[in-house]
């Protein structure tokens, strides 16, 4: 037995890899890589999904179609089955003429931010920051928030159908020379309409906020604040807006 047999029996059951360089401790070797453990994503069993549906048919979708198909029979019953089709799709109409505009006003605001906010903290980085998902999470909170705003502007399909169909009452207001039937089917949607818009402003310019500061083209130093023109015109137009649509009302 020579030497180089003895010394591939000493550190055979070692853990221990020769290796080029300085090592990890100092002394030209290094231990045995760690075996990374496998994440292994458990699968749902299908009675889970089964049962989420049976959820959602029975407590979102069943007492929908029962309040819907009561009113509906009982419309059609008193003879004025186009009332209730009126209401329903006055509904909708309100639906798409909220979500639209808010999906657009959300996702504009919010991309802009993000994109200058990136682009403009990239450039203190050697390497830059690649984050692809971020603008898909940006959408689907543009999509949430818009049809969560929708939904609250088509309850109010009364006040919309009495703005489109108002009755004169043949009686003018003193002081404005307008008929009384404005303050009564007009002004109160029109009310309606421009705290709506208030409010998606508002939450427009918060999420504006959020995304510069994260990407620190907001920067707090004690006393101090740093933020970029661009930014501030950004904050500025949508605050001016905020208070335009809220001096419109006054």
């Amino acid at each position: 037995m020579n030497i180089n047999d003895i010394f591939e029996r000493l550190t055979r059951g070692s853990g221990r890899q020769w290796s080029e360089g300085d090592g990890n401790n100092g002394e030209d070797w290094q231990d045995s890589a760690p075996v990374r453990p496998s994440v292994i994503i458990p699968k749902l069993p299908k009675i889970w999904l089964v049962v989420g549906g049976l959820f959602v048919f029975f407590v979102m979708f069943l007492p929908w179609a029962a309040t819907f198909l009561t009113d509906i029979y009982w419309y059609e019953a008193q003879g004025f089955a186009s009332v209730f089709w009126r209401r329903f799709f006055a509904r909708w109409e309100l639906f798409a003429a909220a979500a639209i505009p808010s999906f657009a006003i959300y996702l504009l605001n919010w991309r802009c931010a993000y994109s200058s906010g990136m682009r403009r903290f990239n450039e203190t980085l050697e390497e830059p920051v690649k984050a692809p998902n971020v603008q898909w999470i940006i959408t689907g909170l543009a999509v949430f928030m818009a049809v969560t705003s929708a939904l609250s502007v088509s309850g109010s399909w009364d006040a919309f159908l009495k703005f489109m169909h108002p009755t004169q009452f043949g009686e003018t207001d003193p002081l404005f020379g307008k008929d009384i039937s404005f303050y009564v089917f007009t002004l109160p949607f029109l009310n309606f309409l421009r705290g709506w818009l208030q409010g998606m402003l508002v939450i427009a310019l918060a999420g504006v906020f959020i995304i510069y500061f994260i990407t620190h083209s907001i920067v707090f130093n004690g006393r101090e604040t740093d933020i970029p023109r661009s930014v501030r015109l950004h904050l500025a137009g949508l605050g001016s807006a905020i208070f335009v649509v809220w001096g419109v009302g006054c």
